[in-house]
């Protein structure tokens, strides 16, 4: 018995049958994707790892289920092949990679139908970077006191070291260390 599942990229305003209908016609749809075969493949690796997937040109293939991925198609037809237990069984792992690819899946059979989760996010979304942490500045000859060292005079300092002069001796030190007195 097949069974098949369509995965896509995007929120459309249309329902699930209603886009499956027109990419299944070779139509655009508002708001799904051009898929990227890499990430398609990179996803599934996470999940099913690589030891138990087929990969050639543009087929991965897991026991008992099929796809064919090229870059810039709009779905993916996952065709599964087994008893109905079977195929229940196949579609936990075949959408957590569904997921990592940041796909809704449909199933045309039930009607069925699971929407990413924060998709708008997915290839424009840029962590920010952390904000560079500045130095304290330590101006020559300030008091400073270190935990373990105890009071000194700072004699200079270069980026984020701190030279300073202690009762048993100069020592350079981190700026982050220390604290003005």
């Amino acid at each position: 018995m097949s069974h098949d599942l369509i995965l896509w990229r995007g929120r459309p305003r249309e329902t699930p049958a209603e886009v499956w209908k027109a990419l299944r016609a070779g139509d655009a749809v508002e708001q799904v994707r051009p898929l990227v075969r890499a990430e398609i493949i990179q996803a599934f690796r996470q999940v099913y790892g690589s030891k138990t997937l087929t990969i050639q040109e543009g087929r991965i293939a897991g026991t008992g289920w099929e796809l064919q991925i090229d870059d810039g198609m709009l779905h993916l037809l996952v065709s599964c092949n087994g008893t109905g237990e079977e195929v229940a069984a196949m579609t936990p792992k075949l959408t957590s990679a569904a997921r990592k690819a940041w796909c809704s899946i449909y199933d045309p059979q039930s009607g069925d139908y699971l929407q990413t989760q924060v998709f708008a996010l997915r290839p424009t979304h840029r962590r920010r970077e952390p904000a560079p942490v500045v130095p304290p500045r330590f101006p020559k000859g300030a008091g400073v006191v270190h935990a373990t060292l105890g009071t000194g005079k700072v004699l200079s300092m270069d980026g984020d070291k701190v030279h300073v002069r202690f009762d048993d001796g100069d020592k350079v030190l981190l700026a982050r260390v220390l604290t003005l007195t």
